[in-house]
């Protein structure tokens, strides 16, 4: 890629047409933090293109490109979860790194999740990014508890699974739980709707929904994808994209139940390992999942923008979701 210094930068919309070069500008930004040791791969694959373009359809007004001319030189995705509200990733191929084009596209993404007053917008880094946790303090970003990044083996004897599927079920049984689910969420954070994430592991047959009734009402769930957003990779690990308990309803067994059905959804599609990502400010569930056999792979941090609503974080509380693309 030429690398013309002071050349002006046009941040525009994310269409479905820039998916290959959305995918190569990644790649390349992220090689260089590629860590072997922590994976089976030498190199960072791209994304799929099907991939991306789940993405893209997820929050299409918030994904932009900047473009020096007509070269790509970097990407940012943006995801909305009703009141809650996550830029990334964000990426700037290396030969543009330095020249402001993060930083505008970083001021794009954030000027999308804010245009609701009500949001909690943030996202997720590395914890050791020095460089990326400055840009971000200085966009008005504050750093909240460390993420922490769990993978159990699937391998041996399995608890049985119990819950119903989202698959399984009749269009408008859906959307009773669907209804159930947002207030659940809601009394984990006021407005949180992971319906997204749950229809669309059903439309583009990414993976499944496991449900927790109660009285036939849902109060829990969890999404499992088994589709590997990075080419080659295969059905290696499954992930957890998100897996809640209604705060009134907590308690172990119904923990282990909804566990028990994401890693359930993975054994079935021939995955090896679960991975899940939870704060490390939910110290119950954290506790639960290494009793379990879940282990430390690396970890992230939140940062939540200072001039909107606080992300407050019961101890007590289930809520596993990925906050980083």
């Amino acid at each position: 890629m030429a690398h013309r210094p002071n050349s002006p930068v046009t941040i525009r919309s994310m269409t479905e047409g820039d998916a290959d070069a959305v995918r190569q500008v990644e790649r390349a930004a992220f090689a260089a933090r590629w860590k072997p040791e922590q994976s089976a791969h030498a190199e960072r694959p791209p994304r799929t293109r099907a991939n991306v373009l789940i993405r893209l359809r997820k929050d299409p007004d918030g994904c932009f490109v900047a473009q020096v001319g007509s070269e790509m030189v970097g990407i940012v995705f943006s995801r909305t979860w009703g009141s809650v509200g996550w830029c990334g990733s964000l990426a700037v191929h290396p030969d543009w790194q330095g020249q402001g084009s993060g930083w505008q596209l970083l001021h794009a993404s954030l000027a999308y999740l804010r245009a609701d007053p009500r949001r909690v917008v943030g996202l997720e880094t590395g914890a050791g990014e020095a460089r990326n946790v400055g840009l971000y303090l200085r966009a008005g970003l504050v750093p909240c508890p460390i993420t922490l990044h769990l993978a159990r083996e699937l391998g041996g004897d399995a608890e049985p699974a119990t819950l119903p599927l989202w698959s399984a079920a009749r269009a408008e049984v859906r959307s009773q739980w669907l209804e159930g689910l947002r207030e659940a969420s809601g009394t984990v954070i006021p407005g949180l709707d992971y319906g997204k994430e749950i229809e669309s592991a059903r439309r583009e047959a990414l993976g499944d929904t496991c449900v927790a009734l109660e009285g036939g009402r849902a109060v829990g769930f969890g999404v499992a994808t088994v589709v590997s957003p990075f080419e080659g990779w295969g059905a290696e690990a499954a992930i957890v994209q998100a897996l809640l308990l209604d705060q009134r309803y907590v308690s172990e067994a119904r923990l282990s139940g909804l566990l028990a059905g994401v890693e359930a959804i993975a054994r079935r599609a021939g995955c090896r390992r679960l991975q899940l990502v939870v704060s490390a400010g939910r110290r119950w569930t954290v506790d639960r999942l290494l009793r379990r056999g879940y282990r430390l792979e690396r970890v992230g941090l939140q940062m939540i923008h200072g001039d909107g609503p606080a992300l407050t974080f019961d101890p007590d509380g289930v809520d596993c979701s990925r906050w980083a693309g």
